[in-house]
């Protein structure tokens, strides 16, 4: 288990929810320090947002040690099973501790985001900033 991992919860998470969340990224062997969201820069467009902050070699070990598809598959169900699927703009976003980079992570994403996120923070040298899929480029674009 690793204690490297923070999540940031809305503040209207109920407890049974924070400890549903909490439960599965113990299958991953992350333990994370929870704590209610605090007002973030480029948030502000979203209803709803998790932030799990992580350094980017634990969340590229973890990914590798589930087998190829099956790991991105795996990340997409947790997105989808705490953000349903709804209209609102709502996301989860990964964050990488050491440099800032985030990803913006929305129910409806191709495995394809995923793949390419995993293979971004595997090559590192991320700047701060968030990051959101443009399915029309089909590729990560930073916020301006």
């Amino acid at each position: 288990m690793t204690d490297d991992v923070e999540l940031f919860v809305h503040p209207g998470l109920g407890p049974d929810q924070v400890a549903d969340i909490r439960a599965e990224l113990r299958d991953w062997g992350w333990e994370p320090a929870v704590r209610r969201m605090p007002p973030r820069r480029g948030a502000a467009d979203f209803t709803w947002m998790l932030l799990l902050t992580v350094p980017a070699e634990i969340f590229v070990k973890t990914m590798l040690e589930q087998a190829g598809r099956q790991a991105f598959e795996s990340l997409r169900g947790f997105v989808r099973r705490r953000l349903g699927r709804t209209e609102e703009k709502q996301v989860v976003v990964i964050e990488e501790a050491g440099s800032g980079a985030q990803f913006a992570l929305s129910a409806d994403l191709p495995l394809d985001a995923y793949r390419q996120m995993v293979e971004a923070l595997s090559a590192g040298d991320l700047e701060d900033g968030l990051r959101t899929f443009d399915r029309g480029r089909g590729r990560w674009v930073g916020e301006t």
